[in-house]
């Protein structure tokens, strides 16, 4: 699944407020479309190229608790509480390493070899006019 900058906002938001409510993140983002569509797939695990589920590579999951019933059955019941598992907490570092690259590149390239070229420009046209 390609994720958006929404959904690595949406990441962002869950990893700094731990076991916060699908409330709290419609508040959040109550201006962005399609937030609980959002929420929904990033709370899915993946499918592998033939239709069957992988396990664990779900980037957010829902806080359960286990009720046990008669005859030995555990069922579970989801409450509207929403953590990063340990995939989220991955992609989510690399995204950021992702940014802090591109931003170093943008300033090596926007910035510092134009100016570094100008230096030696200046430097070169001086000594040969001196010449």
């Amino acid at each position: 699944m390609n994720l958006t900058k929404i959904d690595y906002e949406l990441l962002e938001f869950i990893s700094k407020n731990p076991n916060c409510t699908k409330q709290d993140i419609l508040q959040k983002f109550k201006k962005e479309k399609a937030i609980e569509y959002r929420l929904n797939n990033l709370s899915e695990n993946i499918c592998d190229d033939f239709g069957r589920m992988i396990e664990c590579t779900s980037y957010i999951n829902h806080k359960c608790d286990r009720i046990y019933i008669d005859c030995g059955v555990y069922h579970e019941k989801y409450y509207d509480c929403y953590f990063l598992n340990p995939v989220g907490h991955k992609i989510l570092s690399d995204q950021k390493s992702f940014i802090l690259q591109e931003k170093i590149n943008h300033f090596k390239y926007s910035f510092l070899y134009p100016i570094l070229s100008a230096i030696i420009t200046a430097y070169i046209t001086t000594r040969f006019i001196e010449n």
